[in-house]
């Protein structure tokens, strides 16, 4: 009895002890987790992209330059366009010919000014022409008269007028009497000493005066000097006093002027002294003293 009881005990004790793992396999268990626990270590944990925010910051300038490089590397070359067809509709035809009709119109308003001002110069000159005419300038002579010459370094007692030894130094003024300017282009003045009956063949007839060029506004006046080149002598000057003899001193000549339209006139001037007078006075003879 007891003796079974033993055994028994045997059986149990020999089903309840571990079965023996040999070394190889252990190792081999332990290096393979030895193994899942360092790449665990070393591999990072996959994180999901995060969401796309409306607010992210633009990427640095350094990337951006780096892309358009890369862009500017990788540029495409077109050799050759293609064909491009435009169908035009009645539209198009019809701005087309608006434009056309636009260009005409405006090409008549430029003849159609141009020949507005032609007719406006014309009528200018025309008008200028009617000044010219109604309000022409007109040469005229006045005050003559003997100049008192005064003596210099020392000389005294000259003498003027018609008296003997004088060179009859005299000045008059030359007088744009017209509406309109007047240029002077010759000025012919010179004395002379006659009877009071002038000849036909005025003295001066021939002569060149002196061109001055000189231009007279309506109403201006300019001054000019008479005189003789050799003193008066003893018999010129006796007879010039006894007026018996009828011998008289003149002062004549001539202007030629021209007006703004071009148009050349004449005025004709000759002033005879008169003793008894002491004074020029114009002659009444139309050939010496005339006004054109």
């Amino acid at each position: 009895m007891s003796k079974g009881i033993a055994i028994l005990a045997l059986l149990l004790t020999v089903a309840q002890s571990p079965a023996p793992v040999s070394r190889e396999a252990a190792n081999s268990t332990a290096h393979a987790s030895t193994s899942v626990t360092s790449r665990s270590q070393k591999t990072p944990p996959t994180q999901s992209p995060p969401p796309a925010n409306a607010n992210q910051p633009p990427a640095p300038k350094g990337d951006a330059e780096r892309q358009s490089q890369k862009n500017a590397q990788n540029s495409i070359e077109v050799t050759k366009f293609p064909s491009v067809f435009v169908n035009r509709d009645w539209v198009d035809w019809g701005v087309w010919i608006f434009s056309g009709l636009l260009v005409v119109v405006g090409f008549l308003q430029v003849l159609l000014l141009y020949g507005t001002l032609s007719t406006v110069k014309e009528q200018s000159g025309v008008l200028k022409q009617t000044l010219i005419h109604t309000h022409r300038p007109t040469i005229a002579v006045r005050n003559f008269y003997f100049s008192k010459v005064r003596g210099v370094g020392g000389l005294y007692g000259i003498k003027n007028g018609i008296e003997e030894g004088s060179f009859a130094t005299g000045q008059f003024y030359i007088v744009n009497t017209g509406g309109t300017r007047a240029t002077i282009r010759e000025i012919v003045c010179q004395t002379y000493i006659g009877e009071e009956r002038l000849p036909m063949n005025r003295p001066y007839e021939g002569n060149e005066g002196v061109k001055p060029d000189k231009l007279l506004m309506a109403g201006q006046s300019d001054v000019w000097i008479f005189g003789r080149q050799t003193p008066l002598g003893t018999d010129e000057a006796q007879a010039l006093y006894f007026t018996a003899k009828a011998t008289f001193f003149y002062v004549l000549g001539w202007i030629g002027y021209i007006d703004d339209l071009g148009i050349y006139r004449m005025t004709h001037f000759c002033r005879r002294f008169e003793p008894s007078k002491g004074r020029f006075v114009a002659v009444e003879n139309p050939d010496y003293e005339d006004a054109d």
